[in-house]
């Protein structure tokens, strides 16, 4: 009996249906088998020349050539599927990762910083200049929000900077980039730095710039690798607070018929909100889903179900369905995908 064993999988227990010379086998050999039929837990196997009923555990079995390598030929001949190798790019990838992370260190998203920059006492008032055009450049929510303006902020959001530079944008555009007016802040502050080099306000304020530049420089190294997977974190102005929408948008096929997937999450009064919006491109259908952390805002959004439903109709979108469903959206199987960098730090 000749058995071949899948370290993950299970087992083969093969049985010859023709003579089979122990003596040609050799322990850490490496053979190419295929299998010819398979019904139920029995398949054909075909090793060279020879054909083997096997049973097996194998789930699923492989399917055209594989490779097993013997390792052992007595009493039984034993045949192990060997676990596939991390592949370079792999290693590649995970090496530049840790690089990265560790050249960046921490990184902190933008809204979070601006909050706690905002409350720094006995800053410079050049400083505070420059502070507070950042936090005008944040999102502002208001019943006339609307995609054009949502662009803007998405265009200024500090990602596309060096793009603008290289297309020699001019000096207004480069003045509303959250990454432009970041690196300003920077340097005001290390030359405030050199004047009082001993003010905590100053340190702090350096050491916070610092990690929403890195925050920034992982999402755009994200980007880079995966451009067809977009992930941000947008300041949102609410009132006396900043807070943040974050918008995934991972666009599945190149085609010009493209299938698109938004997964957007916010606070509404405290309270979370997921929307997961997937257009179909080629049909111009879009389904939508909505969850809500809590009754009374899940209460409030269905009484406005209607007002939605209309409002994308008259953006040309066929709404195939609209539900507040009660289980939290998550990213499709066709949107997950090694990524150079988390963007989850």
């Amino acid at each position: 009996m000749v058995n071949i064993s899948d370290l993950k999988t299970g087992q083969l227990h093969i049985k010859p249906n023709a003579p089979l010379l122990i003596s040609d086998f050799k322990i850490g050999q490496t053979l190419t088998v295929s299998a010819q039929q398979v019904n139920g837990n029995q398949v054909q196997l075909l090793v060279g020349k020879q054909v083997l009923l096997a049973e097996h555990q194998l789930n699923p079995v492989p399917k055209g050539p594989f490779q097993v390598t013997v390792k052992q030929t007595q009493p039984t001949l034993v045949l192990t599927i060997p676990k596939p190798e991390p592949s370079l790019h792999s290693s590649t990838q995970l090496s530049l990762q840790t690089g990265y992370k560790q050249s960046l260190g921490s990184q902190l998203a933008i809204h979070q910083a601006l909050q706690r920059i905002n409350q720094l006492p006995n800053l410079p008032q050049n400083i505070q200049t420059i502070i507070n055009q950042l936090i005008e450049l944040t999102l502002k929510p208001t019943p006339l929000l609307n995609g054009s303006q949502l662009k803007t902020s998405i265009s200024n959001s500090g990602l596309f900077l060096e793009n603008k530079l290289r297309t020699k944008s001019d000096d207004k555009k480069l003045g509303s980039d959250t990454k432009a007016q970041l690196l300003k802040l920077q340097q005001n502050t290390f030359k405030a730095l050199e004047q009082a080099p001993s003010s905590g306000p100053l340190k702090q304020l350096s050491n916070l710039i610092s990690q929403a530049i890195n925050k920034l420089s992982i999402q755009q190294l994200q980007l880079f690798e995966n451009p067809q997977l977009f992930s941000l974190e947008l300041p949102l102005a609410n009132q006396d607070r900043l807070e943040s929408i974050q918008i995934e948008i991972f666009r599945k096929h190149t085609k010009p018929n493209s299938d698109w997937e938004v997964i957007l999450q916010l606070n509404v009064e405290n309270d979370e909100m997921v929307v997961k919006l997937t257009l179909n491109g080629e049909q111009q259908s879009l389904n939508c889903q909505i969850w809500c952390e809590t009754d009374p805002l899940k209460q409030r959004v269905a009484r406005s179900l209607e007002q939605l439903s209309t409002q994308l109709k008259e953006l040309g979108l066929e709404l195939s369905s609209l539900t507040v469903t009660e289980t939290k959206p998550q990213q499709s199987n066709f949107t997950t995908q090694v990524t150079l960098i988390d963007i989850k730090v």
